[in-house]
């Protein structure tokens, strides 16, 4: 299952309620829930949902995960390329 956290703004609770009631309608979605945001988010809570990353924190970040377990392109394409081919197999049955 896959979790998403959208952060929305409406003009009113009601409206709110009703794009709400509206996502729990659709067939592939399990659950809807949500909470009320006290407050806006600011420049200084950019690891939350709902601000950007600025240009700086993406560079910030890729350098940051270049330190750890980094492979090179073509080792991650031919992983890639059979993680792909098992799904293939498994899935065209």
């Amino acid at each position: 299952m896959q979790t998403l956290t959208f952060t929305l703004e409406t003009d009113s609770a009601f409206n709110a309620k009703h794009l709400s009631d509206f996502l729990k309608t659709l067939p592939h979605i399990k659950s809807v829930s949500t909470e009320k945001l006290l407050e806006k988010l600011s420049d200084a809570d950019w690891i939350k949902p709902g601000r950007p990353a600025t240009n700086e924190e993406f560079e910030e970040m890729i350098v940051a995960s270049m330190k750890g377990k980094a492979i090179p392109a073509e080792a991650s394409r031919n992983r890639t390329l059979k993680k792909f081919e098992q799904w293939r197999k498994k899935n065209s049955k």
